[in-house]
């Protein structure tokens, strides 16, 4: 099986004055969220048809994310986006944060 987490910080909009967040502006970015999320699996769907996704959205940090939706795996794979061809080949702040906590061996993938 594979699973496919995406994590997404709130918007500060999404916070009230007692600092708790607010459920319809919550779940709207979650719904956002979600639909990015089946836009980018749609082709691997389409191409891998046996495969199963598990797709995750959790609304915290995308670093912190990943490291929760990956407490039983067996790999993480993180996407990295490349920079061009004059400038050399540099990892963002999300592989950072999660490559040294991640509980399993971690592959970084350059995408586009």
């Amino acid at each position: 099986m594979l699973r496919a987490v995406h994590g997404r910080r709130l918007s500060p909009y999404a916070y009230n004055r007692g600092g708790g967040a607010d459920r319809i502006a919550a779940e709207e970015a979650a719904q956002i969220a979600r639909n990015e999320l089946a836009a980018a699996l749609r082709p691997w769907r389409k191409k891998f048809p046996d495969v199963h996704v598990d797709a995750q959205v959790i609304l915290e940090s995308p670093a912190p994310a990943l490291l929760h939706g990956t407490a039983n795996a067996e790999l993480l794979i993180v996407g990295r986006r490349p920079r061009g061809h004059l400038l050399p080949p540099r990892i963002g702040h999300v592989v950072q944060a999660a490559v040294p906590h991640a509980p399993c061996p971690v592959a970084v993938v350059p995408f586009d």
